[in-house]
């Protein structure tokens, strides 16, 4: 059973399975930050900043309801991007992770935290 798990059969016997799979999910994941439906869904929810300060805007919760400068907020799937963990995941993956602008919603940094820890334990996140 140990040797399942340190078993190294990827990029030249360097990387196992786990490790090869969270590469692939974690560049991706750099990708999306530049996927321009995300801003164009912060751009239709946001608001100019009511009381002053540096942030000129703030964004809904649409959990909890309440208004966050852009630094305090995350642009959250809708349906969960899911797991990565092999060649069969990576399209599913891909098409849940680069979706439309309708595919987003803006929470909170608490919320966002509170609604990752529920698909986790939901197994929202096993394809």
């Amino acid at each position: 059973m140990t040797k399942k798990l340190t078993e190294k059969p990827f990029c030249g016997g360097t990387l196992t399975r786990a490790g090869f799979f969270g590469k692939i999910r974690s560049a991706l994941r750099r990708l999306s930050m530049f996927w321009a439906p995300k801003n164009v869904h912060l751009d239709e929810v946001k608001r100019p900043k009511i009381n002053g300060g540096r942030s000129k805007w703030e964004f809904p919760c649409v959990v909890c309801k309440e208004w966050f400068i852009k630094a305090h907020v995350h642009v959250d799937h809708i349906i969960p991007c899911g797991a990565l963990n092999s060649f069969e995941d990576i399209g599913p993956f891909v098409e849940r992770l680069l979706c439309e602008k309708e595919g987003f919603q803006v929470v909170c940094k608490v919320c966002h935290q509170l609604k990752s820890n529920e698909e986790r334990a939901s197994g929202a996140y096993k394809n």
